[in-house]
């Protein structure tokens, strides 16, 4: 029962990604321009199942440092979100200029610090994802 409860989770995660990312597609900036190549820009988009109880440390954490991530060089746009009917799930979607501003903030002081304190209230391993857009259809 618990491996069908992981895989079942696992699922969920994933029908969950999908139905953000088509979200979030209505609010992306193309990068695709006619007859140009795209622009290196990156989205990165974090799962984060935290332990029962936890979800209140994570938000002080991401409320104290959500200001500093935004300045940081490259980090266009951050966003948090929380999955429907999962309390204790949560993504972070954060638009970056290219993939090299994104590895220096992720080899920065502030998200070491940041995520150290993160992790420590994990019920399970984070999930990351570094996309490309490819093309946004319906935005106006």
């Amino acid at each position: 029962m618990q491996i069908i409860g992981q895989i079942s989770g696992q699922l969920s995660g994933i029908a969950s990604l999908a139905s953000i990312i088509e979200d979030l597609t209505v609010r992306c900036v193309p990068i695709w321009a006619a007859g140009r190549e795209s622009i290196s820009m990156i989205i990165r988009i974090v799962r984060m199942h935290f332990r029962p109880g936890e979800s209140a440390a994570f938000l002080d954490i991401f409320n104290a440092s959500k200001h500093l991530i935004h300045q940081f060089k490259g980090c266009q746009q951050l966003c948090l979100y929380k999955e429907a009917g999962f309390p204790d799930v949560f993504f972070t979607y954060s638009v970056w200029s290219s993939a090299a501003h994104l590895d220096a903030y992720r080899n920065s002081e502030l998200f070491g610090a940041t995520w150290t304190k993160t992790k420590a209230l994990f019920a399970d391993k984070a999930q990351a994802w570094s996309i490309e857009e490819v093309e946004t259809v319906g935005v106006s």
